[in-house]
């Protein structure tokens, strides 16, 4: 989700006399907010703050009422922005549109005719994209386990999640972002995080106590777990034995298993 600050530091940015790129900013920030019609609640924020930022703004004043109206920008490529502007420009964009909900189609070709006309690589405005995309499944996936699970039941699937990352015995930084997804899931508790830790190291599969968790919520874990060994990497055997046998833990159907690991697999190929 895209901070009031981010909005406010952008514009901060961009020089005062190079009124036509804040103009477009504002235009293409405003629209993106409103692209599928509907402005979220969580997007009433970033709507306010620049609609404050545009009337408060004399080089820029003139558009208010175009903002208002959420008319389409013009994708002009004569528009010159800086390359490290133009990523933030195009990173807000993203955010807005990636806000707690899928992008649709219409939304993606927004997205990408902004990145173009930014000069933004086509690699790059994938890479970003899809980074989004990573970022929003697995918020939605944390939430998921806040809502459904007990407190018992998260810990458990904390255990497991550093079981996974601990398999071979180290946490390289491409794992180390997951420790602060666990961190949120135990409420921030530090000590049960440590705790965590041990049982992870110390525990077998078979003796952590059972628990009840639902099959959707089982698939969502089983999926997260595959992400997780196949990033950046091919699942090895050990690892695929691993996540099979918490499959069958949660009492997660072996014949709906193969299913996942290729549906993983695809998606982590189409998504890098």
């Amino acid at each position: 989700m895209l901070e009031d600050n981010q909005i406010i530091e952008l514009f901060s940015q961009i020089s005062r006399n190079k009124p036509e790129i804040k103009q477009w900013t504002a235009l293409v920030i405003g629209y993106a907010v409103t692209a599928d019609r509907i402005v979220q609640a969580k997007e009433i924020p970033s709507l306010i703050t620049l609609i404050r930022i545009v009337r408060e703004a004399p080089e820029i004043s003139a558009i208010l009422p175009d903002l208002l109206r959420s008319k389409r920008p013009v994708m002009d490529s004569t528009i010159e922005v800086p390359p490290e502007i133009a990523e933030k420009i195009f990173t807000c964009v993203l955010k807005i549109c990636a806000s707690d909900r899928k992008i649709q189609s219409e939304e993606y070709n927004f997205i990408n005719q902004v990145g173009q006309t930014l000069k933004i690589k086509t690699s790059t405005i994938h890479q970003l994209v899809n980074s989004q995309i990573r970022n929003q499944n697995k918020a939605s996936f944390f939430r998921q386990l806040l809502r459904q699970l007990n407190k018992e039941g998260r810990y458990w699937v904390s255990v497991v999640i550093l079981k996974v990352i601990l398999s071979d015995h180290r946490i390289d930084h491409r794992e180390s972002h997951f420790l602060k997804d666990i961190y949120e899931l135990l409420h921030r508790d530090s000590n049960l995080l440590e705790k965590a830790k041990l049982d992870a190291e110390s525990t077998s599969l078979c003796d952590l106590p059972p628990v009840k968790i639902d099959e959707d919520t089982s698939l969502s874990i089983l999926k997260y777990l595959l992400e997780i060994q196949m990033n950046g990497k091919e699942l090895e055997s050990q690892e695929l034995r691993m996540i099979r046998d918490i499959a069958n833990l949660l009492g997660y159907p072996s014949e709906k298993f193969d299913n996942i690991i290729e549906s993983v697999k695809s998606e982590v190929e189409n998504h890098p």
